[in-house]
């Protein structure tokens, strides 16, 4: 061994270390980092236990919780609107009087977004065992328990079967994950038309919502594309699934 060798060794172990912490130091600044999707994403005999400390945001985020006066608005959707809103009135400087008209619109949606967790119905699109396409009325509580059986059966095909079967379910699984991340992408996709769509449209004048239209209409053109995407979109899922696995396949 040569003398140099301990020296390049703790040069480095020196730089990965300053690495790893300006990454982490990097993180913690980040006001909207967070390690859920690591979490969530775990596998191996420690799985549950990491995927317990993330969570599951979409659940979390969507489910009422018990109030003095009956279902509350959820702790973790409450500090997300709340940050919204906290940004907005720092970013255009709102006067008091500005804040308390979005306030108030700010409480009015929340409402109404309690009452749509709690009866909200939507049809959706079913696929029967014979192929046939039927449309079925689900409430929210309903939806959200169907999404809560779809993650428990893709974590059940990562863990189990995927030991017990060898190749046969990381197929499965990888088609599973593929089309996820294709509908996200098309969602995100409709969402940015919509936006394009949206920007030079006045939110003044006698029909128009204000301050407080201004803050929640990217919240609801995300909704709108996201619902889109659940209902077929405009096709570009498929294609995207399509190449992911062709991807996929490559490696």
């Amino acid at each position: 061994m040569s003398r140099l060798t301990p020296a390049f060794l703790v040069l480095l172990r020196l730089a990965i270390g300053w690495q790893i912490f300006f990454a982490g130091m990097e993180k913690v600044r980040a006001p909207n980092w967070t390690s859920e999707p690591y979490l969530r994403e775990s596998s191996g005999p420690l799985a549950e236990q990491f995927r317990n400390l993330a969570g599951d945001g979409v659940v979390e985020r969507l489910t009422p919780v018990p109030g003095a006066n009956g279902p509350a608005f959820p702790p973790a959707l409450e500090q997300d609107w709340q940050g919204y809103y906290e940004r907005f009135v720092a970013h255009y400087g709102l006067t008091p009087e500005q804040q308390t008209i979005a306030k108030g619109k700010l409480d009015q949606r929340k409402d109404a977004a309690l009452t749509w967790m709690r009866l909200g119905e939507k049809t959706v699109k079913k696929t029967g065992p014979s192929g046939l396409t039927v449309d079925v009325t689900m409430t929210t509580p309903e939806r959200i328990a169907e999404y809560q059986a779809k993650v428990k059966e893709a974590r059940t095909l990562q863990d189990q079967e995927m030991w017990t079967f060898a190749g046969g379910a990381g197929p499965r699984l990888r088609a599973a994950k593929a089309d996820a991340a294709a509908r996200d992408f098309e969602a995100v996709f409709i969402a940015q038309m919509f936006e394009q769509m949206f920007a030079d449209l006045p939110t003044d004048g006698p029909m128009g919502g204000g301050t407080g239209e201004r803050i929640f209409r990217s919240l609801m053109i995300q909704e709108v594309g996201r619902q889109m995407a659940s209902q077929g979109g405009i096709g570009l899922a498929p294609m995207v699934k399509s190449e992911l696995l062709a991807l996929q396949e490559k490696k």
